[in-house]
């Protein structure tokens, strides 16, 4: 009781803290950026950011960060999330590029503009669709009021392709403009050319003569250490996966899980704190995941793509639920290292394999992506 009573007491403070910071002017030339909840210099606000630096000097930038210690190019101010500093700059922004979800205390001053970018194509249901709210530190109600209060405060919200933009408008119960054009992130994914593979190898310390697997397994649900924290599950055995001379294995597990793997296994390289998951994504042959959205991403690569969904009826039926039917994703569904290693053997005729299907979701779910969606990003912040 006493803890509940000190944290309602500080929550209190802040709010009070935080409208009294309403006496400074709004600055309409100061972006406020905030990326996964201040977990890393990152994803959408990321790229929009470097594209804007690299492009007009005429703005200011503020970044919200745990790790106030970061090398973000272009010497932006850096903000501790909930301090003095982090919400006098809050306030204080003209616009606001966010790709998650705000502090309970948030409220978008009358003059500021919010864009919120997102991160990725859903498979798995989400806000107002989610018919199980397994999350730590809420239930169905409570999460729903939350994520609505939320979404009323964005006045423009990306979106990657038409399947995603229908989705986003009844499951945020979005009400502001859609920015059709992409995700910025992706971009890179657009635009790279063949030669940077082996410079990016090279970069991040891997082989030019193995098989490279991207891993990016997603949290579940209710297996929570506490508020925003989630343990990892693998559905495959990572010491016999690791014991492949030939392979080796990127692992990007998601930004709410506070597993890290180091130097666990051989051949397995934890990657979940890089800042950049399109470079992983360019060195690599073949995604693997479970339910990530990074599938959808992966598609502008042409690149296989593996699935290991071991537990999908549970996911599906009592975790959060999907979108879209399971077996019509591009890829075949494994449960073991040896039916992966024997799709490793002949990419080409993976590939082959589910050609017409890969072909169908990358119109589907890529069809706003065309490499200028930075520009286009920034060419509606220089009009407002």
């Amino acid at each position: 009781m006493k803890r509940k009573i000190k944290k309602l007491m500080s929550y209190l403070i802040w709010k009070v803290i935080y409208k009294l910071m309403y006496i400074f002017p709004i600055q309409n030339d100061k972006i406020f950026y905030d990326s996964f909840m201040g977990k890393g210099y990152t994803d959408n606000p990321k790229a929009i950011y470097e594209y804007i630096v690299k492009h007009d000097n005429s703005y200011k930038h503020v970044w919200s960060l745990k790790k106030t210690n970061t090398c973000i190019p272009g010497n932006p101010v850096i903000v501790k999330r909930i301090t003095l500093k982090y919400l006098y700059h809050l306030t204080t922004s003209g616009i606001q590029v966010n790709n998650s979800r705000m502090p309970n205390l948030y409220k978008k001053r009358e003059g500021q503009i919010f864009i919120q970018t997102w991160h990725g194509t859903p498979l798995k249901k989400l806000a107002l669709d989610m018919d199980h709210v397994l999350l730590s530190g809420t239930n169905k109600k409570k999460y729903r009021e939350s994520f609505v209060k939320d979404s009323s405060q964005w006045n423009y919200l990306i979106a990657p392709n038409e399947y995603s933009m229908n989705i986003f408008k009844r499951a945020f119960d979005f009400k502001g403009e859609f920015i059709k054009t992409g995700y910025p992130r992706n971009d890179q994914l657009v635009n790279y050319k063949d030669y940077e593979v082996d410079d990016l190898k090279l970069k991040l310390g891997l082989p030019l003569d193995k098989k490279i697997i991207l891993y990016t397994p997603t949290f579940r649900d209710q297996n929570s250490k506490g508020l925003g924290m989630y343990t990892q599950d693998f559905g495959l055995d990572l010491e016999k996966l690791s014991k492949q001379d030939d392979v080796v294995v990127l692992l990007r597990v998601h930004y709410l899980v506070v597993d890290r793997f180091v130097n666990k296994f051989n051949n397995i390289i934890d990657f979940s704190d890089y800042d950049n998951i399109n470079d992983l994504m360019i060195v690599s042959d073949v995604l693997l995941t479970d339910y990530s959205s990074t599938m959808f991403d992966y598609l502008l690569l042409r690149k296989p793509i593996v699935l290991n969904g071991f537990d999908v009826e549970i996911y599906r039926d009592k975790v959060r639920g999907f979108y879209l039917e399971y077996t019509d994703l591009p890829a075949d569904n494994i449960t073991d290292v040896d039916s992966l290693l024997l799709i490793l053997e002949d990419l080409s005729a993976y590939k082959e394999k589910h050609k017409e299907s890969y072909d169908r979701a990358l119109q589907t779910y890529s069809s706003f992506e065309r490499g200028q969606s930075s520009k286009n990003v920034f060419d509606l912040i220089k009009k407002l």
